[in-house]
């Protein structure tokens, strides 16, 4: 499998500032947005590689204790690499089994008028360039905003 190494994170959450660069600008600006809005201190591998599937975008490989890793499926980078938000989503939403312990949801409601999954933890992702990027803040609030409304994303109107 050909792999590219996005980003090792082993830069102390302090470490955060606008001068950090990281290996993947997209990735960078999503795992600032992650750690600025929940309390785990813990960091992970994001990956690319080549998952031989294109209707799988991405998993939380889970192998052994303290060697999680996010993995994004190499079509999928491929597709969406200039898209900030579509990278952002599948990120966030794989963080989110490796780090934070969720689970799918496949619960349905109404956002915005519309009839839309009610979590960014939704297990399918077709269609997410709608109901995620067109409703964004709505996600991201439901996401960080389930355990404490402290976080800086929870504030925002």
């Amino acid at each position: 499998m050909i792999k590219y190494i996005l980003c090792l994170l082993l830069i102390p959450l302090t470490s955060f500032s606008q001068d950090v660069t990281f290996t993947n600008k997209l990735v960078g600006e999503t795992l600032k947005l992650f750690y600025a809005n929940v309390a785990v201190k813990k960091y992970i591998p994001i990956v690319v590689e080549n998952l031989g599937v294109e209707s799988f975008h991405g998993y939380c490989m889970m192998t052994q204790v303290n060697q999680e890793r996010v993995i994004l499926n190499q079509s999928f980078y491929a597709k969406y690499k200039n898209n900030k938000q579509a990278i952002e989503y599948l990120i966030i939403h794989e963080l989110g089994h490796c780090l934070l312990g969720y689970e799918h949801d496949p619960e349905l409601v109404i956002v915005n008028g519309l009839l839309l999954p009610k979590s960014i933890m939704y297990p399918e992702n077709i269609g997410m360039e709608d109901w995620y990027i067109r409703n964004r803040l709505y996600y991201l609030k439901e996401y960080f905003c389930r355990t404490s409304k402290e976080y800086p994303i929870c504030k925002q109107k």
